[in-house]
Parts: C-alpha cells; structure tokens; sequence
C-alpha cells in the first residue's frame, strides 16, 4: 500500500499552519535484495521525527539521524545515501537487529 496520500497529506498540512520546522522526504529509489518496501516508498521527516510513511523501522530511524546531521550542517540539497546492509539480521529478511 501506498504512502504517498498520508505523505502529500501531512506535507500539506505543514505547509498551512506555516510551520517553519524543516522537512525532509527520503525515497527509495531502488533495492537489491530483501526490503521491507519497494521502490518509489517514502517517508517525511521534520526535526522532531518522522511525519509520514515508512521505509522500515531499523532504516527510518537511521535516516532520522542522517537528516538531522544534514540540518546540523545547514545541506538543504539533494542527498543520495546508500544503505547496503543493517547485519546478518536485515539479510535474512527478519528485521531490525
């Protein structure tokens, strides 16, 4: 099942009550392997945490941490970020570890 309707949604939303928090979208574009989601899944952060969508628990919250050090460090631009493993546990398709 699609996020995109609860993402474009929130995103809305935080756009009309002018929130000046920063957001971010992370999208997963493509996968080799196990993946919890498939490709073209989404999630939205802001500074305070994930907004909307899911990539999977153990990748959200790594991508949480990864956004607030790209804030930290003022990079507004694309950013294109590899994950290629989380341990044995991700590959054997059974979670986070």
């Amino acid at each position: 099942m699609s996020d995109w309707p609860e993402i474009l949604e929130s995103y809305s939303r935080s756009l009309a009550q002018e929130s000046s928090e920063r957001k971010g979208l992370a999208l997963l574009l493509q996968k080799e392997g196990h993946s919890f989601q498939p490709p073209g899944s989404a999630i939205l952060f802001t500074e305070t945490g994930p907004l909307a969508g899911t990539l999977g628990s153990c990748l959200d919250e790594d991508l949480f941490l990864r956004f607030q050090k790209l804030w930290q460090n003022g990079k507004t631009s694309p950013q294109v970020i590899e994950v290629t493993s989380f341990g044995t546990a991700w590959e054997l398709g059974i979670g986070c570890a």
